[in-house]
Order: C-alpha cells, then structure tokens, then sequence
C-alpha cells in the first residue's frame, strides 16, 4: 500500500484526492451500469433470443427449400423419362400403323392394276375379234401386209 501510496505521491495526488476519484469513479460506474450498459445487455440479450429463433427458422425453412427443390427436380426427372418413353411408344406404333397402311394400299394399287389390266385384255380381245369380223380376207392381206405379218395366216 506504500508503494501505491508513493506513486500518487509523485504524481501530485494526496490520499484525500484518490478516495473521491474513487467515489467518483464508483459512482459514474454504477450509474451507467445500472443504466446504460444494464439496458442495453438487456436489449441485446432480447434481440439475440428473437434472432436465434428465427435463425433456426430461417435454417430449416433452407433446408425444406432443398428438399423440395430436389423433389421438383426428381419429378421433373421421372416425368421427362415418362414422356420420352410414351412419346416413343407412340412413335413406334403410328410406325407400324403407317406400314400396314402402305401395305394394305400397295395390295389394293395391285389388286386393282390385275383387274384393270385383265378388264384392259378383254376390251382388247373383243375389238380384235370385231376387226376380224367386219374386214373381208383381202383388206386383212393389206393389213397384215402393214403390220408386218408379211400376209402369212
């Protein structure tokens, strides 16, 4: 105590002095402590248990964001393979259908081509025959003669 006696001593400060800047400085203390730093610890005790609260909300609030966002994703996903796979069954079957329309034309183009070329064969038979009826022996020389037939019958 002498030593710090000494030292305020030397500094011009007496015993007297130093208790009432100690009393002073208790004093200041104890006002800003209970009124300043009091109320302000107390405020920003308050504002970090509303913050925490809605900092964990805000966390798990992320956390469902993710998870649904990577559900929407997986859905997105699976709908675009479900789509590729409709979209190519029904690709394959309106395929199939096409060759069993060209097909089934192609044997109709054909069946009516027989008929029309048989019906074509008729017509022509018939006109021969009225050719041969109607000219006489010699007008058929001449037009054998014509055609090349050289008149040989």
């Amino acid at each position: 105590m002498d030593a710090i006696h000494g030292i305020l001593t030397s500094f011009g400060i007496n015993g007297i002095a130093f208790a009432s800047l100690g009393i002073i400085f208790l004093v200041t203390y104890a006002i800003v402590r209970f009124l300043a730093v009091g109320k302000l610890s107390y405020i920003v005790a308050e504002r970090d248990e509303r913050t925490s609260g809605r900092e964990e909300e805000a966390d798990h609030l992320k956390t469902e964001l993710v998870e649904i966002s990577d559900k929407v994703k997986q859905g997105i996903v699976a709908a675009r393979v479900e789509a590729n796979a409709r979209f190519t069954t029904f690709q394959l079957r309106a395929n199939e259908d096409q060759r069993k329309i060209v097909g089934e034309a192609r044997d109709q183009a054909l069946e009516q081509l027989k008929v029309a070329r048989a019906d074509v064969a008729v017509q022509i038979q018939k006109e021969i025959g009225k050719i041969q009826s109607e000219i006489p022996v010699l007008a058929r020389k001449i037009v054998d003669q014509l055609l090349g037939n050289g008149g040989k019958n």
